[in-house]
């Protein structure tokens, strides 16, 4: 079936690729209820990252002088980034966001071994 086929009596069109459809024919409440929470849950992890993100740049700014908690903050900042990568590649149904990541984390693991 092709984007636009009819399917059944009801005469309604019928597409996998309607990513914010608001009127899902072929799905229950329960689905409705699981994407509900899903997105629910990608708001609160994408909140922890930037949560993160802001306490690394407020650990590079208040503490200049000190190298070591700087080094720390820039950690903070790249696990952020890497959270997000990771959010987005389970949002997007895509490895990269998570092959991006794990690019990430041996940055910040050659940066600690300095």
């Amino acid at each position: 079936m092709k984007c636009g086929d009819v399917f059944d009596s009801t005469k309604r069109s019928f597409c996998y690729f309607h990513f914010f459809n608001d009127i899902d024919y072929g799905v229950d409440l329960r689905m409705k209820k699981r994407r509900f929470r899903m997105r629910i849950m990608y708001l609160e992890l994408n909140f922890i990252a930037f949560v993160l993100f802001v306490l690394g740049v407020l650990g590079i700014v208040f503490n200049r002088t000190n190298l070591i908690l700087v080094l720390m903050s820039i950690e903070v900042i790249l696990l952020a980034i890497s959270l997000n990568f990771i959010i987005f590649s389970f949002v997007l149904h895509s490895i990269t966001g998570q092959i991006f990541s794990i690019f990430v984390l041996t940055v910040a693991a050659a940066e600690s071994a300095i």
